[in-house]
């Protein structure tokens, strides 16, 4: 599946509305903030009608689908484009742009953005504390927008986050590999133990979102660490949609009990458990195999490159000795080819040159004229 990077030049591309909607396609849950409570996923203050939530997701690949081509693809934000968006955005006065579901008739009229938040490690800026468990990476927008009418602060909260809109330039990113893999490769490998029994941590997909089919042949969803408190949905009629409650298995053995829509336990049968530590000792037997030839074979290399060096050594020696003997015998042969007879050494000169055609011609003239 082709992987397209999003950028804006701020004329002709641009984001330019925010639209808070049921499910947001970075899959990142937007928050209401309780007055007196820590913040938690859908919680809401009826006084301080505040709702937070990720605007932006970087190195987020997003799935989308172009109803006339028939192409699948992913979209994804890098966190240079994400600059250029808080400044294009906020020089605009598009600020307080923000409609619901998308719709250019349902603008939010009471609703103005409190604050934007760019996670920049290079500034100091890390993730929120309400945002850590939605793996949120360097450069992602966090707003914040007060609703003050009542009215649309009801309509608001029932919705789950934002979502930009804008014209963006998609750019091809080359040779990604985006095949579909399997649950355990996804996870990779093998689950990891955690502290508490029957309780795993599972390492996040290298896909945009992780997916897995359950014995129904249902598809599920979610974004980041698959454990408790993971958000998990599923595809209902092309909208991305909480999980209903209860406990799914998937086919691969993994067993997810959720309630509205939130994972509150993720364990593997023993079965599975076990199948999953010989394919990790598999992996394992194999990796110390690699490593055992990869040393014989650098131990080859190296005896291969000593004695390689050794016959340069002795052939270079061969050959200066070789050079050195000729030296002595050509010194032999002056001295006694200067020390030899006239006689001799006129064997030894180079002969004399040949009369050139002109010098015959000359003669033979000279010959007819002596007749």
């Amino acid at each position: 599946m082709k992987l397209y990077e999003l950028e804006i030049d701020g004329q002709e591309t641009e984001v330019y509305f925010n639209s808070i909607v049921n499910i947001p396609a970075h899959l990142k849950t937007a928050l209401k903030f309780k007055q007196d409570a820590a913040p938690k996923r859908f919680a809401f203050n009826e006084e301080k009608q505040i709702m937070s939530g990720v605007m932006v997701a970087v190195d987020e690949p997003i799935y989308r689908y172009n109803p006339e081509t028939k192409e699948e693809f992913n979209v994804v934000f890098r966190k240079s484009v994400a600059d250029k968006i808080i400044r294009d955005y906020m020089s605009k006065g598009y600020a307080n742009n923000l409609n619901l579901d998308h719709n250019e008739r349902e603008v939010f009229q009471s609703a103005y953005l409190l604050e934007m938040y760019q996670i920049d490690a290079a500034r100091g800026n890390s993730v929120p504390v309400a945002f850590e468990g939605q793996n949120l990476q360097d450069g992602s927008i966090i707003v914040s927008y007060h609703i003050p009418d009542h009215k649309e602060w009801e309509i608001a909260k029932t919705k789950g986050g934002f979502s930009v809109e804008g014209v963006f330039e998609l750019i091809e990113v080359n040779n990604q590999n985006q095949e579909k893999m399997s649950l355990l490769e996804k996870l990779g490998f093998a689950p990891k133990q955690s502290a508490t029994k029957n309780k795993k941590t599972f390492s996040k997909s290298a896909q945009a979102f992780a997916e897995a089919t359950l014995e129904d042949g249902t598809e599920i969803y979610w974004d980041g660490e698959l454990n408790e408190g993971t958000a998990i949905f599923v595809d209902v009629d092309g909208v991305m949609t909480p999980a209903p409650d209860g406990v799914h298995v998937t086919t691969e053995g993994l067993v997810i009990e959720t309630v509205e829509g939130i994972a509150v336990s993720v364990s593997m049968p023993e079965e599975a458990e076990e199948e999953a530590e010989e394919l990790a000792q598999e992996f394992a037997t194999v990796n110390e195999v690699a490593a055992a030839f990869e040393a014989f074979e650098a131990k080859l290399m190296d005896a291969f490159k000593s004695e390689l060096t050794a016959v340069k050594e002795d052939f270079t020696n061969q050959l200066n000795a070789k050079n050195a003997e000729f030296k002595a015998l050509q010194s032999d042969f002056m001295k006694v080819k200067k020390a030899a007879p006239a006689a001799v050494k006129e064997k030894f000169e180079a002969p004399k040159a040949k009369p050139s055609a002109k010098s015959a011609v000359d003669l033979l003239d000279f010959a007819r004229v002596k007749k």
